[in-house]
């Protein structure tokens, strides 16, 4: 785990780490293997986001699952979930992210609409790559305009609508999918 943490630690991106841990928070005091858990994840600013007892057996309390996240400034709502279904409550966490004005958002993507792959390596085969310069940067800046030009011919840069942007910001959100929310 510490080799997974210190990678994705690295990409400067905000994480959530949870699961069932049984690792006892109660009791990281008392235990050196819970206090090591612990120690790891606070060394990689990962912090439990759930404080009080997930499972209840009895008169036996624990909090053996939880969220850990580095995610510290910006306000959230966790806890637990109450069911009488099993022992273990089920943890959530609400994260509040600011609303994004997709009206006055410009994103620029290549359009693949009528992209033809054949179309395009035709167009490349017939670019001339020869030219007569001496300098390492002219010739590769002359074949880099070349095959650019071939690459806007073909799949040119637009502009997003106010639409497509909100899409973007659910990749998750495939063509099919989004027929199916539609049906």
């Amino acid at each position: 785990m510490e080799s997974l943490l210190a990678k994705i630690s690295t990409e400067n991106k905000e994480i959530y780490v949870c699961g069932d841990y049984n690792v006892d928070l109660l009791k990281i005091g008392i235990s050196n293997n819970y206090k090591k858990i612990y120690d790891l994840m606070f060394t990689y600013g990962l912090l439990p986001n759930i404080l009080l007892p997930t499972r209840v057996q009895g008169e036996s309390a624990t909090i053996i699952d939880n969220i850990f996240t580095n995610n510290n400034h910006k306000a959230t709502v966790s806890g637990n979930i109450l069911t009488d279904t099993s022992d273990h409550y089920s943890q959530f966490i609400s994260i509040q992210e600011q609303k994004m004005d997709f009206k006055s958002t410009s994103i620029y993507r290549r359009d693949y609409f009528n992209f033809s792959e054949q179309s395009f390596r035709d167009d490349v085969s017939i670019q001339d790559f020869h030219n007569n310069f001496e300098n390492i940067n002219d010739q590769f800046c002359d074949f880099y305009n070349k095959l650019e030009g071939c690459v806007d011919r073909h799949a040119p840069i637009k502009k997003l609508t106010p639409k497509e942007v909100k899409l973007a910001q659910k990749p998750w959100i495939s063509n099919e999918l989004n027929k199916m929310i539609k049906i």
